[in-house]
Formats: C-alpha cells, sequence, structure tokens
C-alpha cells in the first residue's frame, strides 16, 4: 500500500500561497488604516503609498518566499521542473538586496501605471472607502507577482547550492518525493505579450460589435462613428452584457483547452477524488460548453456587482468607453487567476472519476 498522498506544490503563482497573500494583505491594509483613516486622500497621497506598499510587499514577500523554498527544499517537496533564468542569476540572493531591488522596480512600474490611471479617469483623490478597495486590488496584484519573481530566484540553481554548503538544506537525494508540478518562468516572453495583445484586441472588439447591437456605438451615414459614453444608470446592463463576453470569450476556452491538455496527457489527472475541493467542484460538467453555461449567471452577477460597485464608489457618472474597457481589462484579470484555479481543479479529475463522486 502506498503511503499517504503529500499535498501536491504549485510553484506559481499563488495556489498554495494564499495565506502568504494574505499576509501580505492584511498587512498593507493595516498601514492604510493607521496612515490614512479619517483624512481626505489626495493623488499625492496615493502616489506615496504605491511606493511604500511596493517596498512594504517586496520585503516580506522576499523573506517569506525564501524561508518557504527551504523548508521545500528540506523536505524534498521541490517540484521536478524548474525554470532557469539567466535574468535572475544576476539578481542578489540576499533577502535584504533582493527586496531592495524589487522595491525600485516594481515602485517604478506601478507609480508610472498609477499615474497613467490617474489621468485617464481625471482622479483628483479618493474616499477613505474607494481608496481600501483601490489598494486591496493592486496590493493583490502586485503581491502575486511579486511572489512570483521572489520564488524564481530562490529556486535557481546558485541558491540551493549555497544552502547545501552551509548546511541549511541537505544535499540533493534522488529518493526524495518530488512532485510533478513545475516551477514557471512569470518573465513574459514576446510570445506571451503577443498572445495577450491579440486577447484585448479580440474582446475590444467584441464589445465594440455589442455596443452596435445594444445602441452605445452609433455609425453615421458619414462613416463617422460615435461610442456613447456608459451611464451609471445602465452600468447595470453594459455589465450583465460583459460578464456573457467574458464567459464565453475566455472561460469557455480556457475549459476546453484544458479539457483538451488532459486528453494528451499533458495535464495532470491525479487530483484526489476524496478530496473536498474534488467534491465542490464535481458536480460542474465535464463538457466546456457546459462548463461555461454554468459560470455564466454567476459571472455576469458578479461583474454586474463589481462594475456598479466601482461606479458608486469612485462617484463616477459616466465613463467614455475606453474608460470602462480598462476597469474591466483589470476586473478580468483579478477574475481569471480564481477562475484557471477552478478549471484545473475540475479537469485534474478523469470523467469516471466525477461519476465515483457523484455515486458517494
Amino acid at each position: 500500500m502506498e503511503g499517504k498522498r503529500t499535498k501536491p506544490i504549485n510553484g506559481l503563482p499563488y495556489v498554495d500561497n494564499v495565506m502568504l497573500i494574505l499576509i501580505v494583505l492584511a498587512i498593507n491594509l493595516v498601514c492604510a488604516f493607521v496612515i490614512f483613516y479619517g483624512k481626505e486622500i489626495d493623488n499625492s497621497d496615493i502616489l506615496v503609498d504605491v511606493l511604500y506598499c511596493s517596498l512594504i510587499t517586496s520585503f516580506i514577500n522576499v523573506f517569506l518566499v525564501r524561508r518557504q523554498i527551504r523548508v521545500l527544499y528540506r523536505k524534498g517537496r521541490m517540484p521536478r521542473e524548474i525554470a532557469e533564468s539567466k535574468f535572475m542569476l544576476h539578481m542578489p540572493r540576499n533577502p535584504v538586496l533582493l527586496a531592495l531591488v524589487f522595491s525600485l522596480g516594481f515602485g517604478i512600474v506601478m507609480g508610472i501605471m498609477t499615474v497613467l490611471i490617474i489621468l485617464l479617469y481625471g482622479l483628483s483623490g479618493l474616499s477613505f472607502e474607494a481608496f481600501l478597495i483601490w489598494k486591496l486590488v493592486y496590493s493583490c496584484l502586485l503581491t502575486a507577482k511579486i511572489m512570483e519573481f521572489a520564488i524564481l530566484r530562490y529556486v535557481q540553481k546558485d541558491c540551493r547550492e549555497a544552502w547545501e554548503k552551509d548546511g541549511t538544506i541537505a544535499a540533493a537525494d534522488e529518493k526524495q518525493k518530488i512532485d510533478r508540478e513545475k516551477i514557471k518562468n512569470p518573465i513574459p516572453r514576446l510570445s506571451a505579450l503577443s498572445e495577450q495583445l491579440r486577447t484585448v484586441t479580440s474582446d475590444f472588439g467584441l464589445n465594440l460589435i455589442t455596443g452596435i447591437f445594444t445602441g452605445r456605438v452609433l455609425i453615421a451615414a458619414e462613416g463617422i462613428v460615435t461610442i456613447m459614453p456608459i451611464m451609471r444608470e445602465g452600468v447595470a446592463m453594459s455589465a450583465l452584457l460583459s460578464g456573457g463576453i467574458l464567459t464565453f470569450s475566455t472561460i469557455m476556452p480556457m475549459a476546453r483547452r484544458a479539457s483538451q491538455a488532459r486528453e494528451e496527457g499533458a495535464l495532470s489527472t491525479e487530483g484526489d477524488p476524496a478530496s473536498p475541493e474534488s467534491r465542490l467542484v464535481s458536480w460542474i460538467p465535464d463538457d466546456p460548453i457546459k462548463f461555461a453555461f454554468v459560470l455564466l449567471i454567476p459571472v455576469m452577477v458578479i461583474t454586474s456587482l463589481v462594475l456598479t460597485g466601482v461606479y458608486t464608489l469612485l462617484d463616477f457618472d459616466q465613463l467614455n468607453f475606453f474608460q470602462f474597457f480598462f476597469i474591466r481589462f483589470i476586473y478580468i484579470a483579478v477574475l481569471t487567476r480564481p477562475v484557471v484555479r477552478l478549471i484545473m481543479m475540475r479537469y485534474m479529475l478523469e470523467p469516471d472519476q466525477t461519476k465515483k463522486i457523484k455515486r458517494r
């Protein structure tokens, strides 16, 4: 009889690091309350917060990730396939120096993005409630991304060799239990960026076509195209349509790719039928089209609530098409992570395993 099955370690970016992300988010929110509670928050406060959030997040993530990676090495539970990165080999191993480098790099990137968002929406400041939502979203994205880079740095060969020399971890043992998951490289490649660009442009086109049928996009006889703004009273309907587009243009293709990968043997089917996660997702149909239809109503409702909440919190009466599209784009980026996790959980189960779960 085989021994107790250990929980797989997904190297990147967030599946088994949820607790670490929550710790970082909690610390950032506490700092927001201590520094900004009870005061009007102007644009300079927003930019300062981005910079110190990058600093705090980098230090916490680097030290927590470094500790976690060393523990996994000691337990022999590191993934078999680890991406090698020449770029990361040039980054310092020392956690303080690495955190400072990440603070500078991510601080600059987030600062530039924040300035662009302020200019795009003409913001002069935020209420404290709106600021908390803003901080929750960007610190969540920032934490996940810094964690990916920190993991990639500390799984490089030079780190392991240094820890073996100082006795922190034992030398590599071929008999160790090594998980089948692999650590991926979070540094975007040109092909990945091109794919993201195609996805954005396709989504943009679908929204324009939908706008023609809903009356938000008007084409005059002279060929002049007029895109009507999305008013607060009409955002709920626009959000419902956006949720439908998202479900069938993004979620269904992802489910189809996962299903195909499982059939080709490229996706692990070692999901434990007895686990609570498997029981939770086993009722979702295996067919990608039916899978999408199950998620259609929840995604449409959540999208409507989120986008309506953005209008209310930021006190927007109306947004032009591009302003609305950018908010929708950020929302999709956040929503995609748990949806991908759900898809992976579902398609790591074989169809016959699903039937066994339902009979229990």
